[in-house]
């Protein structure tokens, strides 16, 4: 697999196909990023703590009973990817963040009540999506200084802050989290990778699939259909073949090369997810052990 051609492919797809969607939907949100503004504001909230990043990938089901034990904690900010914040919801975890960079209509946050959770917006995201957002927003852009691109961001405003994009908005959720004094990154969810399902029950896909599905076309059809039209590759770990396409093979890179001179703290519960060769693989158990067991050591160390 030819790395640059993979990068190439994802920024020739991105101009072709939504140039025209970010300029109409930039000047849509323009009344809305003047009231809510950029990233500044949220910086503060993401000094000394554990950061679990959540994507809407299969394996997110296994790890939603530890997620639902520790979202409460003081010292643990969670932030979700649009698709997947209706499946936490729907558990009964509130994230502390939600993130979208989605450019085309979508349900993501309409049926859910969303004033407890602040979401963190590209400035060229689509409009109708962020207006059914009824909590706080940060709006940014994304870190690439050239035309077309930069003639955006004018319009935007460089004040709201410059996000990298490894083409998936969970490495945005990454690129703002990787800056800053926290504890710990996790990442879940971020499969990269398709094999039996292509996502995680109870995210917003599957309510979109299910208006066009009945018994002659179940669901099961709609994900093989998935699967089937993102095999432009094959992921293979130990005895598994998974199923990927150029956007999640171009995370994955992405995020790898990242992780290469990188000396923060950042491990994976996702399958296949990013190479173990590059981040520490956890079992969701594991996650929760470090996240209590570094609080109580912290507690000892202040009380010597």
């Amino acid at each position: 697999m030819n790395k640059a051609e993979v990068y190439a492919s994802l920024n020739r797809g991105v101009l072709n196909e939504r140039l025209f969607a970010f300029s109409r939907n930039l000047t849509k949100n323009a009344a809305l990023i003047s009231k809510h503004g950029g990233l500044a504001r949220v910086l503060n909230c993401f000094t000394g703590v554990h950061v679990l990043i959540v994507g809407a990938g299969e394996s997110l089901s296994k790890c939603i009973p530890v997620i639902k034990k520790l979202h409460t904690r003081d010292d643990f900010v969670l932030i979700a990817v649009d698709m997947a914040y209706g499946a936490l919801v729907n558990n009964g975890i509130t994230p502390d963040f939600a993130i979208t960079c989605e450019t085309s209509p979508r349900d993501f946050f309409l049926p859910f009540d969303t004033s407890n959770t602040r979401l963190l917006a590209f400035s060229c995201s689509c409009s109708s999506n962020i207006r059914n957002w009824r909590g706080s927003i940060s709006f940014y852009n994304w870190l690439i200084r050239e035309e077309p691109y930069e003639s955006l961001w004018k319009r935007a405003g460089y004040d709201l802050g410059f996000v990298s994009t490894g083409s998936v908005v969970t490495t945005q959720a990454l690129s703002i989290v990787m800056a800053l004094p926290v504890l710990s990154i996790t990442l879940a969810g971020n499969d990269l990778g398709f094999t039996d399902y292509p996502y995680c029950t109870g995210v917003s896909w599957y309510a979109n699939i299910m208006r066009t599905t009945n018994r002659f076309n179940p669901a099961e059809n709609a994900a093989r259909k998935t699967i089937r039209l993102a095999r432009d590759y094959e992921i293979k770990r130990e005895n598994r073949v998974y199923f990927t396409n150029n956007q999640f093979l171009g995370a994955k890179y992405w995020i790898e090369d990242l992780l290469k001179v990188s000396k923060k703290n950042v491990y994976d519960l996702s399958d296949p997810g990013v190479s173990g060769k590059y981040i520490n693989k956890l079992t969701p158990r594991q996650l929760e052990k470090m996240i209590i067991g570094d609080r109580e050591n912290r507690k000892k160390r202040r009380t010597k």
